[in-house]
């Protein structure tokens, strides 16, 4: 009995990470994020926002706005790098 029960959190834990991503990588892909926002948009302060998980490619999409709202967009994040950064300046 103890071994199904096991088992059976095992699968479902990992059926959870396939699908919306592992915790600790999410993390990591928004402290990417806010450094590549920092190293790109110097001075300026973003909000991130619409943070979702792709597995089928293993990518991070991470939505961000300025706090003044002049800048926006979203971010791919994939194995540790911003792969892609579709940000549109108002």
């Amino acid at each position: 009995m103890k071994k199904a029960v096991l088992f059976l959190v095992i699968f479902l834990t990992s059926v959870n990470f396939f699908f919306n991503g592992n915790p600790l990588s999410k993390s990591y892909a928004q402290e990417l994020a806010v450094e590549y926002l920092e190293e790109q948009f110097q001075g300026q302060k973003f909000i991130l926002n619409n943070e979702g998980y792709y597995p089928g490619e293993g990518t991070y999409i991470i939505g961000f706005q300025s706090e003044d709202k002049s800048i926006s967009g979203f971010l791919d994040v994939r194995k540790g790098k911003v792969r892609l950064d579709k940000g549109v300046a108002q």
